[in-house]
């Protein structure tokens, strides 16, 4: 059917206990308390673009590891067939490196003033540029030595096609704690309770219907706290799908394609 050659890894034995299928693209064996599932034939080792023809293989293997998945108990939450439009057409971060505004709050007063609303309007003259991800003292070298509460605003937009995408707010680290906004709500935050707080990686959930998509503007706002020497964004800071379910938005779906018609296997 391919009408091509391909090489694809096969299993080849399994340990007592597990099972293969005659082909040995897939099976299933024991790990600790849980089940390692193989399947070794991705939906991505077609490409409809380049015969449209394949879309209907495309489809099927991705119902056969959906099948698979579901069979484990794994549950979706969310409808998967947009996230699998996503993939085809091109699944990337969305970065928030560049010039974010900036406020210092020597008097504690942000919180009150409501700075993370998005009704406030940080370009006003109150406010000043600061590029992200960088240590604010290294940047602006008048702010080092700087203890105390600075304010981050940046305004970003989203395209529609990570509409119904789980989606989270990443940074490689904040030094030293902070707390983070999504036009105007809470997403999540990182006190001195959590071990290596200064160097710890943030994952911040977006709950469904808070995320702007299209000519839209998002306000995300970051209030941090440095207690000692320098402080500010290490490493990346994006918009992206979390790792745990990077695997379900590649290949999962819950819903049938319009032109997956099972007559068309009659051929086979």
């Amino acid at each position: 059917h391919w009408k091509q050659r391909k090489t694809i890894p096969v299993i080849a034995d399994v340990s007592v206990g597990g099972w293969k299928t005659d082909t040995g693209v897939l099976a299933q064996v024991s790990i600790l308390k849980g089940e390692l599932i193989w399947v070794s034939v991705s939906p991505s080792d077609f490409n409809p673009e380049y015969r449209p023809d394949l879309i209907f293989t495309k489809v099927n293997t991705s119902r056969l590891i959906s099948q698979v998945m579901t069979n484990c108990g794994i549950k979706s939450g969310v409808s998967w067939l947009p996230c699998f439009s996503v993939t085809e057409g091109g699944m990337n971060d969305i970065s928030l490196h560049g010039i974010w505004r900036v406020r210092q709050d020597k008097n504690g007063v942000g919180a009150k003033e409501g700075w993370m609303k998005a009704e406030t309007d940080e370009r006003s003259k109150e406010w000043s540029d600061m590029k992200v991800p960088g240590m604010w003292g290294e940047i602006q070298p008048d702010w080092n030595g700087y203890i105390g509460d600075v304010w981050y605003r940046l305004r970003f937009k989203v395209a529609e096609k990570y509409k119904n995408v789980p989606l989270e707010f990443l940074a490689g680290a904040i030094d030293d704690t902070d707390e983070a906004w999504l036009n105007g709500e809470k997403i999540g935050e990182t006190s001195k309770s959590t071990v290596g707080w200064w160097a710890a990686e943030r994952h911040y959930s977006i709950s469904d219907g808070l995320l702007k998509f299209g000519k839209e503007e998002n306000i995300l706002t970051i209030r941090i706290n440095n207690n000692l020497m320098d402080a500010g964004f290490v490493g990346p800071v994006n918009i992206e799908v979390p790792m745990a379910k990077r695997y379900l938005v590649n290949h999962y779906l819950d819903t049938r394609k319009l032109r997956d018609n099972p007559y068309a296997y009659m051929r086979w």
